[in-house]
């Protein structure tokens, strides 16, 4: 990437097939794994390529102060996973007690249980990976507590939070507690993500901001 941005001249770098796996040194201070700042006709061809990020609190690719660059074909995954899911077994006025799903990460780990901006979402049962309809679409965690059995409970911050939760909503939690997308994109123009696959993600999966023409 460097190089490419160097060259000054319209450039492509391309990956070939495979698997790449990603782990960025601890407390670096970067949310995102890889930034590209300042290119411009620059294309990202992956050519089928699957990267895999082993960092669940970082994002994967910042575009930064760039114009005229298109990232496409690979695809994005996590492993261990970003985030924990399972199914709402009881209710409150303080907290929630959730079912998590056998294959996701146990709420104790620290990236869950710390009390310092975790939080939650609740899903659509019959859409896969939309937020239910009506209700907010993030729940501040206080605090997490394990009642064994897969079985946690999630005190929540929000007062007013109970009529929007029923037992047996879908419901996930977040791993993060910084700036982490799959992409983003700052103060750039004409940028394109094409044929991209996104498994799963720390956060959302495109985020711009002060830029145009993002597609």
């Amino acid at each position: 990437f460097a190089e490419a941005i160097r060259s000054g001249r319209p450039s492509e770098v391309r990956f070939s097939p495979g698997i790449y796996f990603l782990k960025p040194e601890p407390d670096d201070g970067n949310a995102l794994c890889l930034t590209i700042e300042g290119a411009r006709d620059l294309l990202i061809e992956g050519s089928g390529a699957s990267f895999v990020i082993q960092s669940p609190d970082r994002g994967f690719l910042n575009i930064i102060r760039c114009t005229n660059v298109v990232a496409r074909h690979f695809s994005v995954d996590y492993d261990p996973l970003p985030f924990s899911q399972g199914i709402v077994t009881k209710i409150d006025d303080r907290s929630i007690e959730v079912k998590i799903a056998e294959g996701f990460p146990s709420l104790m780990e620290p990236r869950f249980a710390s009390n310092s901006g975790s939080w939650g979402m609740l899903k659509d049962p019959q859409v896969p990976g939309r937020l239910k309809r009506g209700v907010y679409d993030w729940f501040a965690t206080r605090g997490i507590s394990d009642l064994g059995n897969r079985l946690f409970r999630i005190e929540q911050k929000r007062s007013d939070f109970k009529p929007q939760v029923e037992v047996g909503d879908h419901y996930v939690q977040n791993g993060r507690r910084n700036a982490a997308k799959t992409f983003g994109t700052g103060l750039s123009e004409s940028i394109t993500f094409e044929g991209i696959v996104i498994y799963s993600s720390p956060g959302a999966s495109y985020v711009g901001w002060f830029g145009s023409l993002i597609n």
